[in-house]
């Protein structure tokens, strides 16, 4: 079958299956391209979201500085412990209105000196507490600095301090303890990723900490070690960057975008997680329809190039049996030519032999050679010749033209023979005449019997 259709139609059956191939490549890398383009897409949009929180990050801190050094170069910080003048109320008061502006993450603002301490902070229900105390009875490690310095509390708060007047008598120092988690918390909250997402920090003290979770991520975030490594460090290295990876438990692929900052001379990461059901399921629907569209084209292409195979089978079937009766019927024309009394010839234009059928000998008794050279004496024998000539050239254009006549013929030691000749002419496509057509039938009992 696959032979017939390749015979009748090789072109379409070498081009089907190239056909079928291509479409299923050109399927493939339409889907890589769709989804690369996806995934990218996604990417920048993240990257952008920790650009801005990050930078964010970085800015309140400056700001946060900045304010207590536009204070120090204004008021004197000593008179912050003076309980009476004005002038200490307005520092205080304006102590105040700076944590309350950063109470997102500040939890409470210390000025001291080698004596005593002011704090300002802000409770859990947003209430401004202040005080004051003597230092030899404050359990945080205060000290008396240069430079700025950090130090680590409890949990994710850290202690800042930095000196605010050195070169006076009276030294003055800054300490605030702040929640560098919640202040990151905060500002990557301002930030909506999904809710298949999940956004982690790192920090040097604590690790890989998550701090929000959307209800749809349900992995925990617990990275591979060679992953870990990985991102751990392209963030010590201040490198951003992104990673296509699996988490334990789970089959689902997840993309991790990670920005590296910097707080107080301190290293952070902040990474933003999210599954793949957020940056491929927007394009699944797409995808189907795409593959159910390719996959029904292969089909139909499939039931077209069947149907065609079964037709040429079919016409090969009937083809070959054709062959079969034309070959069984010219076996029986061969057989009755070369047994019969009738023997066909063609001549050409002048009259010369082309073809002849090899039973002229059991008919004349003369092969072919000898046949063609004695005919023009058995026609002028029979003054027939001349008749001949004549009417052939007299109706040889004619197409439907066609010489009849008889030749009585000597055989030795035999009777003689009648031989009854048909002949026409044969025209080529151009309706040029070209040759002549005849048989020659051996008629001489039935002669005999019309003579008596």
């Amino acid at each position: 079958m696959f032979k017939d259709f390749a015979k009748t139609s090789p072109v379409t059956f070498f081009a089907l299956p190239v056909i079928i191939i291509g479409m299923l490549v050109l399927s493939y890398f339409l889907y890589s391209t769709l989804i690369t383009n996806q995934i990218d897409s996604r990417q920048h949009y993240i990257e952008r979201q920790l650009e801005l929180t990050t930078v964010q990050l970085e800015t309140q801190i400056i700001e946060f500085r900045k304010d207590f050094s536009y204070l120090a170069a204004i008021d004197d910080f000593g008179e912050v412990f003076d309980t009476v003048s004005n002038q200490s109320e307005k520092l205080r008061f304006r102590l105040k209105h700076i944590v309350k502006r950063y109470n997102r993450f500040v939890d409470t603002v210390y000025i001291y000196n080698q004596e005593q301490y002011y704090f300002v902070g802000i409770d859990h229900l947003g209430i401004t507490q202040e005080g004051f105390g003597q230092l030899e009875d404050k359990l945080l490690p205060l000290q008396f600095i240069n430079k700025p310095k950090t130090l680590h509390l409890e949990g994710s708060k850290a202690l800042i301090m930095s000196p605010l007047s050195i070169e006076n008598e009276d030294k003055v120092y800054l300490g605030a303890v702040i929640d560098v988690i919640e202040m990151i918390s905060n500002e990557a909250d301002k930030q909506y990723t999904g809710e298949f997402s999940s956004k982690v920090i790192f920090t040097e003290n604590l690790g890989f900490r998550s701090i929000q979770r959307g209800q749809q991520f349900e992995a925990k975030f617990e990275l591979y070690r060679q992953n870990k490594q990985e991102i751990l460090n392209n963030i010590l290295d201040n490198k951003a960057g992104y990673l296509l990876h699996k988490l334990p438990k789970t089959s689902i692929v997840f993309m991790t975008s990670y920005q590296p900052f910097q707080i107080f001379k301190e290293r952070f990461g902040l990474l933003f997680v999210l599954s793949e059901n957020d940056f491929v399921a927007p394009i699944k629907i797409k995808l189907q329809i795409i593959f159910l569209s390719f996959f029904a084209m292969i089909g139909l292409v499939i039931v077209v190039f069947i149907i065609s195979l079964k037709d040429i089978s079919q016409n090969n079937k009937e083809l070959y049996q054709s062959k079969n009766n034309l070959s069984q019927t010219l076996a029986q024309r061969h057989f009755i030519l070369e047994h019969g009394g009738t023997f066909s010839f063609t001549l050409d234009k002048k009259g010369a032999p082309i073809f002849v059928t090899d039973n002229i000998e059991n008919v004349t008794g003369y092969n072919k050679t000898e046949w063609f050279n004695k005919l023009p004496n058995l026609l002028n024998q029979n003054k027939i010749n001349q008749k001949v000539d004549s009417d052939f050239n007299k109706f040889s254009n004619e197409k439907g033209f066609e010489l009849n006549y008889n030749l009585e013929i000597k055989r030795s030691n035999e009777r003689n023979l009648i031989l009854e000749f048909r002949e026409r002419p044969y025209f080529n496509d151009s309706g040029d005449f070209e040759a002549i057509i005849g048989t020659a039938k051996d008629i001489t009992d039935s002669y005999s019997n019309v003579k008596n």
